[in-house]
């Protein structure tokens, strides 16, 4: 029982360090990266393509 316990919390301690290395940047705040993503940094233009499998 006493070891169960150890890894559940080794276990949910990964899980909340994994969870933490996923998030937001630090410093970043969704206004930011709205603002940096302006207009003019997008293409004009898109090129979508088909192309014939062999199967």
């Amino acid at each position: 029982m006493k070891k169960r316990l150890v890894w559940l919390s080794v276990l949910s301690a990964c899980l909340c360090l994994l969870l933490a290395a996923c998030g937001q940047e630090r410093g970043a705040s969704p206004a930011s990266s709205k603002d940096s993503a302006s207009a003019d940094s997008w293409p004009k233009e898109l090129h979508i393509g088909y192309q014939k499998s062999s199967f």
